[in-house]
């Protein structure tokens, strides 16, 4: 698998589940057959420009910019934003 095939899974990865390390992550990619080091988990996150932010009820997950974003999943945090600013 190519390092840009593995970053598109992780991008998914991000969309699809709460991450909230890098060993899950980890876990994850080795659960999609996808063997990758911690050290290229956080090469790769660090590429991505991925960030940890705080989610409802105070736990930190990796996000990515909205930029490398679905434009669904965009849509649909930009619609949540805005609700929570009412």
């Amino acid at each position: 698998m190519s390092k840009a095939q593995r970053q598109h899974r992780i991008s998914s990865l991000l969309e699809e589940h709460a991450v909230t390390s890098q060993a899950q992550l980890t876990e994850l990619l080795e659960a999609d057959g996808i063997g990758a080091t911690q050290a290229t988990v956080s090469r790769d996150l660090d590429e991505l420009g991925a960030i940890k932010v705080r989610v409802p009820g105070g736990e930190t997950v990796y996000a990515l910019s909205l930029i490398h974003i679905s434009e669904p999943t965009r849509l649909g945090m930009i619609s949540y934003a805005v609700f929570c600013l009412k």
